[in-house]
């Protein structure tokens, strides 16, 4: 594993701002060149490292691919890493590059992906150098903190008048433990439908049937003490419950259906107030 020093480096910058990250296995070792190609080989073997990184890659949010030069290629990508770029784009999770696309034999395939480069000439920490340029992984701001955030909120519905819950495991940001409708943050360039689905297929692995927008609501809250902004967009999400299914279990305890006036009493503290904006949009 070529990069392995800075992989790890990259690492440790993005904990230091608040990420949660999950790191290749035996890096350390690779770092310190203590196994052979042939030994590297064998790991992926006996531990099945190839379907283990496909389970960590569904679990995460995204991807984030340490691509500098190698062999005399510029921001190389190897086979490892094309494929597991492959998963997260077939799982609908988003992809970042440190560097931009390289020339390759499988550039096409690469930007039809459609990753997100990093680099914008912002400064990181010395050791993590590619061609003499400083890159940065991750803007300092964080949305919904230091700028106004934008999100769809969504109650996926049977068309029978049960909404879909989702419990809230103890890796969400906030209120851990209760239960909640399904929500996630606007890309740059994404109409609320086109965030809607794309939250829908990564929270529960299904495709809407029909989305129903009914609202925007200026929501002021605060996190650790801290105020928090945020414009949700509501909407009514029709979906087939046979295909319904937890797709981000580090995230999500367990999915229920209920009757609106079967509600559990542990809710999260927007989910009744968001719901009667809503409610006249579900049958």
């Amino acid at each position: 594993m070529k990069f392995a020093k800075e992989m790890i480096q990259v690492g440790e910058w993005l904990e230091q701002r608040g990420h949660s990250v999950v790191l290749p296995e035996n890096l350390d070792q690779h770092a310190e060149k203590q196994l052979s190609a042939s030994e590297d080989l064998q790991e992926k073997i006996e531990h099945d490292l190839i379907r283990g990184y496909y389970e960590k890659i569904r679990a995460a949010d995204a991807i984030f691919v340490v691509n500098i030069t190698k062999n005399g290629t510029t921001h190389y990508v190897g086979g490892n890493t094309l494929m597991e770029m492959g998963f997260a784009h077939a799982l609908h999770k988003k992809i970042y590059l440190l560097n931009p696309i390289p020339q390759m034999s499988y550039t096409d395939e690469i930007i039809a992906m459609q990753p997100k480069v990093i680099n914008k000439n912002k400064e990181m920490p010395q050791q993590v150098v590619d061609d003499r340029s400083l890159v940065a992984a991750h803007e300092d701001m964080k949305r919904g903190f230091d700028y106004i955030g934008a999100n769809c909120v969504f109650y996926c519905h049977d068309g029978q008048g049960n909404i879909l819950l989702h419990k809230r495991s103890r890796n969400c940001r906030d209120e851990q433990g209760v239960w909640d409708c399904g929500a996630g943050s606007m890309e740059h360039g994404e109409t609320f439908k086109e965030t809607v689905r794309r939250e829908v297929m990564e929270e529960y692995g299904v495709d809407p049937l029909r989305i129903d927008y009914a609202c925007s609501v200026n929501v002021l809250r605060k996190h650790d003490g801290k105020k928090t902004h945020w414009i949700a967009n509501l909407h009514a999400v029709l979906v087939d419950p046979g295909r319904v299914k937890n797709c981000e279990p580090e995230k999500i305890e367990e999915l229920g259906w209920f009757k609106p006036e079967d509600f559990p009493d542990n809710v999260h503290s927007m989910l009744l107030a968001h719901f009667e904006k809503v409610r006249k949009l579900i049958k």
